[in-house]
């Protein structure tokens, strides 16, 4: 057996491949699109824990802030109370308070000297940096609080932050509580380390981090951006030479910002998967496309072949069969004015196949076929009906048509002289014409066509009886 070569015109590759470049790039731009909201969902998610785990700890320290402020001991230290010995008490109190909460309490006069601390013995002098702040003394005079991210000092390699609030007694602002935790207590842990995630203050500092490498560093230094620029108008930011996508958030309570940079490699490694993917279903679907348009023009040549006669090149009977009751129905519908049947047969065939052999036959026959298929219209029906009969369908407006195109046809066909091995063959045929009658049946329609034929032999050949 032959085995059959899958022919596809170079015109469907060409859209083919133009088809997969489209797919590939929208998935793409669709899958980079996806990704990012995606990834920036999360991202958001995690800035919300953070923000609310910072807020929950900073909102703890006022607490503890309102709550020593409005202490009777501290009332007393302003009020030089047995001085000493209060001190003391109230030493031993802000030592408590730093062993169970990690804050170390700062309790000063309006002039920023030191009264008490829960950091008594401690020499780095926290209370003299805070008074040397800008506003610092000033702002807490005036009934507000203060708060503040302290640098790293001496052997400490770490950002403090600090929160200040006034005393008051009686109404009249004596003293300040200032309070100080280390930036670890309020920081993350080195996890999501493909991710970075800072905190900056008000000065774009990076006070917090999951990368300790970066602390202290200006923010639009780290990513190389104009200082009055937002990282999250950006949607491509290097650090170490790696590209990132920002998402920030500011928080309310302190009115510092929270960033975190996604690595665009997780992005890409999405998009060559869904490439990858797309790549193999498109493959897919051409292999079953291409296939299954081999499938279609094999079975259309399987149903060619069916309803065309190989010699002749009309339809066969069973061609016939599939339209017939279409047409007929229209007919009976009045779709069709009306429909005429020829029935022909050639003269004296059988005396040509015993004298020049079945070759000859065949050559007349496609002759007569060929004269059928070029005088008969679009809309007509050329038919192989059996040996040498051949049958012509006419739908047509017009009765005077049908009887038209069957004398047209015999005269054509008495015109056409055969040359077979240096013999001319002449040819004549003979038709009966029939019109349809509303909801008669092909055989009846057939039949009848079949008397006048044979009328037309009768009386001579050559010749189409007709009758409506």
């Amino acid at each position: 057996m032959s085995k059959r070569k899958l022919t596809v015109p170079l015109w469907i590759y060409l859209i083919a491949f133009l088809a997969y470049i489209t797919l590939l790039f929208f998935t793409v731009v669709k899958t980079e699109s996806v990704e990012i909201a995606h990834i920036k969902a999360q991202a958001f998610e995690t800035l919300k824990i953070r923000i609310a785990h910072m807020g929950s700890r900073i909102d703890n320290i006022f607490a503890i802030a309102q709550i020593i402020a409005a202490d009777e001991r501290i009332a007393a230290l302003m009020k030089h109370q047995d001085y000493r010995t209060t001190q003391m008490g109230v030493n031993h109190l802000l030592i408590r308070i730093k062993v169970t909460t990690g804050l170390v309490v700062y309790i000063m006069r309006t002039d920023g000297s030191l009264l008490a601390s829960g950091d008594w013995d401690n020499p780095v002098p926290y209370a003299d940096i805070l008074g040397a702040l800008p506003n610092y003394l000033g702002t807490v005079r005036k009934g507000e609080y203060f708060q503040a991210v302290l640098p790293k000092i001496r052997s400490e390699n770490r950002f403090s932050y600090s929160l200040s609030l006034p005393i008051r007694l009686d109404g009249t602002i004596e003293g300040i509580a200032a309070f100080k935790t280390n930036m670890e207590d309020l920081t993350f842990a080195e996890e999501l380390a493909r991710q970075i995630l800072l905190c900056t203050d008000d000065n774009g500092t990076v006070i917090l981090s999951n990368k300790q490498a970066y602390l202290g560093k200006s923010l639009h230094q780290l990513i190389n951006i104009p200082p009055d620029a937002e990282p999250g108008h950006y949607q491509d930011i290097k650090i170490d030479r790696i590209s990132y996508i920002p998402v920030s958030s500011e928080m309310d309570s302190t009115g510092w910002k929270m960033h975190i940079f996604l690595p665009k490699t997780d992005i890409l490694s999405q998009v060559i998967t869904n490439m990858i993917l797309m790549t193999l279903v498109f493959a897919i679907v051409v292999l079953a496309a291409f296939f299954g348009l081999e499938r279609w023009r094999h079975m259309k040549t399987i149903h060619d072949a069916a309803i065309r006669d190989p010699l002749t090149g009309l339809f066969t009977r069973l061609y016939m069969k599939e339209v017939v009751p279409q047409m007929f129905a229209s007919h009976d519908r009045g779709n069709i004015a009306n429909i005429g049947l020829i029935l022909f047969d050639l003269d004296r065939f059988k005396r040509i196949n015993d004298r020049f052999g079945h070759s000859a036959g065949d050559e007349v026959l496609k002759a007569v076929a060929s004269v059928l298929l070029l005088e008969s219209r679009k809309t007509d029906i050329s038919i192989r009906y059996g040996g040498e009969e051949l049958l012509l369908l006419i739908p047509s407006e017009e009765k005077q048509v049908i009887i038209k195109i069957a004398e047209r046809i015999c005269k054509k066909v008495s015109e056409i002289m055969i040359d077979y091995k240096n013999t001319k063959i002449k040819i004549t045929i003979s038709g009966g014409a029939v019109l349809r009658m509303p909801n008669e049946s092909f055989e009846f329609l057939a039949d009848r066509a079949d008397k006048l034929l044979y009328q037309a032999k009768n009386d001579g050949r050559n010749q189409i009886c007709f009758k409506e």
